[in-house]
C-alpha cells in the first residue's frame, strides 16, 4: 500500500504516513465491503417497496428489516414505518418515522424529511379520529343500555 499524498510505501495497518504525515484513506478491502453492504441494503430496500406496492406487507417488512440490519438507511426505516402503519401499529410507525427523519437529516434529504413529517401528521390525525370513534361508540353503548333499562 502507498501513501496517496507522497507515494511512500506504508503498511496496511497504518493510520498516518510515516514520511509526510498524511492520513491514510483506509484499507481498500474494507471500503469494498462497505460498498457491498450499501448495495445489498439498497437492494433489500427497493425490494421492500416493490412488495409494498403489491400489498405484500409481510414480505416488505422482512426486506426492510434485512436492509436495516445490514446498513441502516432512511428509506428502509421509512418502509418499516409504512408496514407498521398499515397494520395499525401507529406507535411503532411514529417512532420509525422519527428515526427515518434522523437518518435523512444525516443525508441532507429535505424532501424525504418532509414526507416523513406529512406521514406523522396523517398518523396523528388517524389516531385522533380512532379515539373519537371509540368515545362515540362507548357513548352510544351507554345510551342503548340506558334505554333498555328504562
Amino acid at each position: 500500500m502507498f501513501c496517496e499524498q507522497c507515494g511512500n510505501k506504508i503498511s496496511k495497518q497504518a493510520v498516518f504516513c510515516s514520511k509526510c504525515g498524511a492520513k491514510v484513506s483506509g484499507n481498500k478491502e474494507e471500503e469494498i465491503a462497505e460498498n457491498d453492504d450499501f448495495d445489498e441494503s439498497i437492494r433489500y430496500t427497493k425490494k421492500g417497496f416493490k412488495c409494498l406496492d403489491m400489498e405484500n406487507n409481510d414480505k416488505a417488512y422482512r426486506c426492510f428489516s434485512k436492509a436495516m440490519a445490514i446498513l441502516p438507511n432512511g428509506y428502509a426505516c421509512y418502509g418499516l414505518a409504512c408496514c407498521h402503519s398499515r397494520t395499525g401499529d401507529y406507535g411503532e410507525a411514529l417512532d420509525l418515522f422519527i428515526e427515518a427523519i434522523e437518518l435523512f437529516e444525516e443525508q441532507g434529504d429535505r424532501d424525504s424529511i418532509r414526507q416523513c413529517n406529512d406521514a406523522i401528521k396523517d398518523i396523528q390525525e388517524t389516531m385522533k379520529q380512532r379515539d373519537e370513534n371509540r368515545e362515540g361508540l362507548f357513548k352510544l353503548g351507554v345510551d342503548i343500555i340506558s334505554n333498555l333499562l328504562s
